[in-house]
């Protein structure tokens, strides 16, 4: 790659030079051998074990070599142990592409391997059975190429290189953006532009941010296009990869827009229920896009009713509302919190209220009956009834509002699929196929691994995403029933709505 050793570290670490003070510093190396990342720790007490700080799932990364071995662990400690005191080396196994790079610090060196920083850094060493913590400003971070050592040098609270920083000279909240050396023009000038009237759109309705703000762009060579970001404490990442993004996409233009809103949105955010957080975002971005003309009123109604139509039809089964990680949080959210606040005066007021209560009592400005409030909250905080919470909310699907591009077919088998196999679902969408994958879950009368499903109801798959969906759903309401076929099979499945 052009930029193998690409770095953006958002690390919080003293100096890049050890203090004179420092009883345990400790030297930290970067480098790639055979494919993976590798990390040398050179601690100038003469100890055989070292402490890190690494949970569960990154804890499976590490490996020990060159004499060093993973003696034990728990969910927040990896305890390392040597054979050839004060040195310790470790490789890092890919999990996946990023690690969940955007959302904790990391380091990226340009492969498919990403790890959390803060995971790899040396929290303590044990002697004579005492653990003695080895503080950040004892730590020095290099990165070793070829035969050179390049230190990794602070600035403004975190690392990088191969980038470039510019501010906004008089700003409010001031705004300072880190560009990877080969970001492409287009995406510069898109982020800026929507960076300013966001920032400039959402003080005017929620008060100024008492922080600066800073955004950091990078764009990587990939195989695959991909874009991923998110928001650390004052930190925007955004990053890039693909030829896909060299030029300009009116696509990846609308996208990176809705991006922009939605996570410039969360600097104004708490840590309430992630459902209320994402949705609230999402809804935020829509009323924000409307209003400086990124979206018009059709579209914006678009967006409420493709997020109530993938609310239920994708979500309904087995929703949890008080689930952190849930996938449904963003659709759900916004089309949950629109019904409830349908206007932008109510939505606003209301997120100012949170923002001092600290607490998500919609019934404050609901647009929900007093009468249906209680019932219906206690409805979609328990993953029993969220479903009939949902019906009950969100109403009818409105087939004319939902955009062109709607992925009906998609919400269908998500679906159907999730009735009978206790909310698991694998299928696979092929131009006018979907290959309906079985899994041992499922109980329903299909024998065969793979069925090509090509028409539904008689409606051919390649039918207009809102004539499918009314099949559907008149079908499942008056005979309680989906009538799926291929080539060599017709099927009847029980369905209910």
């Amino acid at each position: 790659m052009k930029y193998l050793f690409q770095l953006l570290l958002l690390i919080i670490v003293g100096n890049a030079t050890a203090s004179s003070s420092c009883t345990n510093s400790t030297k930290v190396s970067f480098y790639q051998e055979d494919g993976s990342l590798h990390v040398n720790y050179h601690v100038s007490a003469q100890v055989k074990q070292l402490e890190l700080v690494a949970n569960n799932k990154v804890s499976t990364a590490i490996e020990g070599v060159k004499g060093t071995q993973l003696t034990a662990s728990d969910n927040q400690r990896v305890l390392l142990t040597t054979k050839d005191a004060g040195r310790f080396d470790i490789k890092l196994k890919p999990l996946g592409k990023y690690i969940n790079a955007t959302y904790t610090p990391y380091i990226d060196l340009g492969t498919a391997h990403g790890v959390h920083i803060n995971s790899v850094l040396p929290f303590s060493i044990l002697k004579d059975g005492q653990r003695h913590k080895i503080d950040h400003e004892c730590a020095t971070l290099s990165i070793q190429r070829a035969d050179q050592t390049q230190k990794i040098e602070m600035q403004d609270g975190f690392v990088l290189l191969n980038f470039t920083a510019t501010s906004t000279q008089g700003s409010q909240p001031p705004v300072t953006y880190y560009i990877n050396e080969n970001m492409p023009a287009w995406i510069v000038s898109e982020i800026k532009g929507n960076v300013t009237k966001a920032l400039r759109y959402y003080a005017a309705e929620l008060g100024d941010l008492a922080f600066p703000v800073q955004i950091m762009m990078s764009f990587e060579d990939s195989e695959h296009p991909f874009f991923d970001g998110g928001v650390y404490a004052n930190k925007l990442v955004i990053r890039f990869g693909g030829e896909a993004y060299k030029q300009f996409d009116q696509g990846a233009q609308r996208h990176l827009q809705q991006f922009v809103y939605h996570e410039i949105f969360h600097f104004w955010t708490k840590p309430q229920q992630s459902w209320i957080r994402e949705g609230g975002a999402d809804y935020a971005a829509a009323i924000a896009m409307l209003d400086v003309g990124l979206l018009d009123k059709q579209q914006f109604q678009s967006k409420r009713a493709e997020a109530s139509a993938t609310c239920f039809m994708k979500f309904g089964h087995g929703a949890n509302f008080l689930a952190q990680g849930w996938r449904g949080r963003y659709a759900c959210g916004l089309a949950v919190l629109s019904r409830f606040l349908p206007s932008k005066s109510d939505f606003f007021k209301y997120w100012k209220t949170l923002d001092k209560a600290g607490k998500n009592d919609l019934k404050v400005l609901s647009n929900v009956s007093q009468k249906q409030y209680p019932r219906l909250i206690s409805q979609l905080n328990s993953q029993e009834s969220a479903s009939a919470a949902l019906k009950t909310l969100l109403g009818p699907i409105q087939y004319q509002q939902l955009p062109s591009n709607f992925n009906g077919t998609s919400a269908i088998f998500v679906h159907l699929m999730a009735q009978h196999c206790q909310g698991v679902v694998s299928f696979h969408t092929n131009h006018n196929v979907v290959s309906l994958y079985n899994q041992e879950a499922c109980s329903w009368p299909l024998e065969k691994l793979v069925y090509e499903v090509k028409a539904l109801n008689g409606h051919p798959l390649s039918s207009k995403p809102v004539e499918l969906l009314t099949s559907y759903i008149s079908r499942c309401q008056s005979e309680r029933k989906a009538v799926l076929s291929g080539e060599t099979f017709k099927v009847e499945l029980p369905c209910a709505w």
